[in-house]
């Protein structure tokens, strides 16, 4: 769903699982053996349950209630949530919800959510993303130890 540069975050990742779920909450599978299981899980993501392994609205309910308790901006009470173009996320009377709950949702375009860049206009996405992709393989065709380390720690030394 999303790649993380930077440590201590406080959104946490969801992981949709093919399965079902209780009737009022995706994050409950109906199995109890499943639900036995949840306690071994990393307790750094959400867990949901869908009978196709898809983000519906019951899922999506999930990662919003997480989103909507954890986030918050003190000085504006305005927050901005990035996302790929889910089709949950895109129906009228969500777009209305996060507006009612004062979230800008900004919808990343297709191909720009890998570990290079995450932009949130889709009119610099794909030049942007171009751009960086140069300047990483230039330096690394000027030190070859590079391409070792970005398998190794990703990109985010570039930046410290």
């Amino acid at each position: 769903m999303t790649v993380r540069a930077v440590p201590s975050q406080n959104q946490k990742l969801l992981i949709c699982f093919r399965g079902k779920s209780c009737p009022w909450d995706a994050s409950i599978p109906i199995s109890k053996r499943l639900r036995d299981e949840m306690k071994d899980y990393d307790p750094r993501n959400l867990y949901a349950w869908d009978p196709k392994a898809y983000m519906n609205q019951p899922q999506f309910r999930v990662l919003y209630r997480h989103f909507d308790e954890t986030s918050v901006d003190a000085l504006t009470g305005y927050r901005m949530l990035q996302a790929d173009g889910y089709k949950v996320m895109m129906k009228p009377h969500i777009r209305d919800e996060f507006k009612d709950d004062n979230i800008k949702l900004v919808v990343s375009p297709a191909e720009c959510t890998d570990a290079n860049t995450s932009v949130i206009d889709c009119d610099i996405g794909e030049t942007l993303k171009k751009k960086i992709d140069a300047q990483i393989e230039a330096a690394c065709e000027a030190d070859s130890t590079l391409e070792d380390r970005i398998e190794s720690e990703g990109i985010v030394f570039f930046f410290n």
